[in-house]
């Protein structure tokens, strides 16, 4: 998403703040000048907003003296915000293409995931297997979902060819497009709805023209997309459910 003159810059990075792991993405920002802040996504994921050139030492320290405020917040985050964490238990509500589907588990002398009209259907050889096979079966999903839909909205368009699409379990972004007009997707965005999928992969199209976050970029967004700020709003809204398996 980041390629060329850059006035953004984002990592994923781990930290330790009093013998606790956080996982931290930090945006370092050439627009902003001075302060540094940071808010939790969820559990123990923060953001961190920083000036540009802001080193890492500096960031960890600002970091260490808002351990409290973190702690106190993420308490806060949990109990209010934050969906409860999956069991992979019978019953559990999952999300495919914006609808719900209910787990049911079954022993089997066979792993497979199949998805009914209400019910999403792990059989399994072993319990402990049951979280590893759904993941599997998201992700296979999420590759062949996006492949198609890419294509298709790529030659509606007339973007330029894409030269790869990749597809990860990500805590803080929905896509990103690298200098090489490669695209990897979040495979948690399977879970939205298609309009909403398709917000998504039409701004990381328009990185294959317009590599940062410039006004020709909005621009170019909205001249093919009108309805991307309320789609990206609703995706907002749902991203702590969605993110939460």
């Amino acid at each position: 998403m980041v390629a060329g003159y850059k006035l953004i810059k984002k990592s994923e990075e781990k930290v330790i703040l009093n013998g606790e792991a956080f996982s931290c993405l930090l945006v370092r920002s050439k627009k902003r000048r001075h302060s540094i802040s940071v808010k939790i996504l969820c559990r123990n994921h923060l953001q961190v907003n920083a000036p540009f050139m802001t080193s890492s030492h500096v960031i960890y320290n600002f970091l260490e003296s808002k351990y409290s405020w973190i702690k106190q917040n993420q308490q806060k985050a949990k109990y209010q915000n934050s969906p409860k964490e999956y069991q992979y238990k019978n019953g559990e509500k999952f999300w495919f293409l914006g609808n719900s589907y209910h787990l049911k588990t079954q022993q089997d002398n066979k792993d497979d995931v199949i998805l009914t009209d209400k019910e999403h259907v792990v059989n399994y050889r072993k319990e402990a297997s049951i979280k590893s096979l759904l993941k599997k079966w998201y992700r296979q999903h999420a590759l062949e979902y996006f492949s198609k839909r890419a294509a298709t909205l790529r030659q509606k368009f007339d973007f330029p060819k894409i030269k790869n699409i990749r597809v990860r379990m990500m805590k803080s972004r929905w896509g990103s497009c690298n200098s090489r007009s490669e695209i990897t997707f979040n495979v948690h965005l399977i879970k939205a709805v298609p309009e909403v999928i398709d917000y998504v992969i039409l701004h990381e199209l328009c990185h294959l023209i317009q590599q940062n976050h410039s006004k020709a970029f909005y621009q170019l967004q909205e001249e093919i997309n009108p309805h991307w700020k309320t789609q990206k709003k609703q995706l907002d809204d749902s991203s702590l459910v969605f993110l939460n398996c």
